[in-house]
């Protein structure tokens, strides 16, 4: 099953238009592609329901990525942005502002609920091996603003190695909203529209090791 979220990747705006050979064009970074992936679950072994808080917070400009799951580098400090918003996959010129112009900030369109499963339920995501960077290239690139440089997002492979796999999960969070439970699915779990701006009070942290490329499956543990 795949991620519950689709995000656009903008990086058609600065790719490399077919038959260009000058030098800027030369410069210019497109998408990688992956013929590879894992599957990761986050599985509830306990008599409790359970939710996984669905987004990374963000310092503004960028807001909110909706990963529910974090994979980090052995060694790392931050996480990959696998999820990324329309702030990562966006061509600035200058660092965005507040909104980026693209709603994408905390009040925008990516506003992850809560994802919420029941005692022996597993939700289940999708990582293909690629992470979004920070790329410059020149703004003679098509589609992108025409400076001398412009700074855009772009999906890269990550490195082979050693990653550490992460969910933030609670059995205390409540909400007055009257869309903050779902209905299950089948696998016993579902995505509340609630979107909550405020930490679990009482968070567990599920973590696992991945080791990429190689791993075809990966599962993140709730026992109580």
């Amino acid at each position: 099953m795949l991620w519950l979220f689709v995000v656009g990747v903008l990086s058609a705006g600065c790719g490399q238009a077919q038959g260009e050979s000058d030098s800027s064009s030369e410069m210019c970074v497109t998408d990688a592609e992956s013929s590879s992936s894992v599957q990761i679950e986050i599985r509830n072994d306990s008599q409790a329901t359970i939710w996984v808080q669905g987004y990374i917070p963000l310092n503004d400009p960028v807001g909110y990525r909706p990963e529910p799951v974090t994979i980090t580098s052995s060694g790392a400090s931050e996480s990959l942005v696998t999820r990324p918003n329309d702030c990562d996959t966006a061509c600035f010129d200058e660092p965005p502002t507040l909104d980026c112009g693209r709603e994408c900030s905390s009040v925008g369109p990516l506003r992850p609920g809560v994802i919420v499963i029941e005692p022996g339920g597993t939700y289940t995501s999708e990582w293909d091996g690629r992470h979004v960077v920070a790329k410059q290239m020149p703004g003679t690139c098509p589609g992108c603003a025409e400076d001398e440089t412009v700074t855009c997002g772009v999906f890269e492979l990550a490195p082979d190695g050693a990653y550490e796999v992460a969910a933030i999960v609670s059995t205390d969070f409540s909400c007055a909203e009257d869309d903050c439970m779902c209905t299950p699915n089948a696998d016993g779990w579902c995505q509340s529209g609630f979107f909550s701006y405020i930490p679990f009070e009482s968070p567990t942290v599920l973590t696992t090791d991945l080791t990429w490329p190689g791993a075809t499956k990966v599962t993140l543990v709730y026992s109580g």
